[in-house]
């Protein structure tokens, strides 16, 4: 029997589909405005489901929204992200690596067979959201999960996973061999990523969703590690304080707002 914890459900019933559009539009518009590059295609999907796609470079991305200014530490980003939808949070369903318990960072590694029926079967609880934009991954386990869910993102270069430079395919025992207690979250790795280098790209993340988030629900589908650093900062929290939490793959997460604080609504939803 797999426990989930649900924090708080809020009503949907004021927000009709026509409003969402009408709310979104200029926000939206100002993203697809930037030129395309690559288009990420999966065939053999199934009718009714969609493609991956990047709208931008990062540069382009970052200034298709608005800047946030400085981030507050004790009440996140609520400031600007006030009478608003919710951060849906997807983890990519199972590779090998994650099954395995391999740091999996900027290694494109694809979705097992059992990761694929995981992505797909995500589909009804995000179906029953008011979602009117998706965001995933350049990687593949991130952006395949996405379509097999049922969503049709837009590729955010920012959402890739930390990056476990000389860790990579190594699992924490291992690497503790070498170096006693070692932990990603506050040692980083060498040649990879720092949580100082990882918080600004959450930043740049939240700063694309704010804007979007006041015609409905944005889902965000990602990587362990990033999508936990991200949950801190959204808390106003340092990102490294996202080790405090765990996310399975293929499961669901949902930040929002409480009496004008950033909160976590719901964590570890699986169908």
């Amino acid at each position: 029997m797999r426990c989930t914890v649900d924090f708080m459900r809020t009503a949907d019933s004021v927000r009709t589909k026509s409003a969402r559009r009408s709310r979104t539009l200029v926000a939206v518009q100002r993203l697809q405005t930037v030129k395309p590059q690559v288009r990420v295609d999966f065939d053999g999907i199934g009718p009714g489901q969609g493609h991956a796609q990047i709208l931008g470079d990062q540069e382009g991305l970052a200034h298709a929204a608005p800047e946030p200014g400085p981030l507050s530490r004790a009440a996140g980003l609520a400031g600007w992200m006030t009478c608003m939808g919710d951060v849906l949070l997807v983890r990519h369903g199972e590779t090998e690596w994650s099954r395995s318990g391999q740091h999996t960072g900027v290694t494109d590694l694809p979705l097992t067979s059992v990761g694929e029926q995981q992505a797909k079967v995500l589909a009804p609880l995000l179906a029953a959201r008011p979602v009117v934009a998706a965001f995933c991954s350049p990687l593949e386990r991130a952006a395949r999960t996405a379509v097999l869910a049922g969503l049709a993102p837009v590729v955010l270069p920012d959402l890739i996973e930390w990056d476990n430079g000389d860790y990579e395919g190594r699992t924490t025992q291992q690497v503790r061999q070498d170096r006693d207690a070692w932990w990603l979250w506050t040692d980083g790795a060498p040649g990879g990523e720092s949580w100082q280098q990882v918080q600004p790209r959450c930043e740049r993340v939240l700063a694309v969703v704010g804007p979007l988030l006041a015609g409905g629900d944005v889902a965000l589908v990602g990587h362990g590690h990033a999508l936990r650093a991200l949950t801190a900062v959204w808390l106003g929290l340092p990102a490294y304080q996202g080790g405090l939490f765990t996310q399975e793959p293929a499961s669901l997460a949902v930040l929002g707002s409480y009496h004008d604080h950033n909160v976590v609504k719901a964590w570890g939803l699986q169908p």
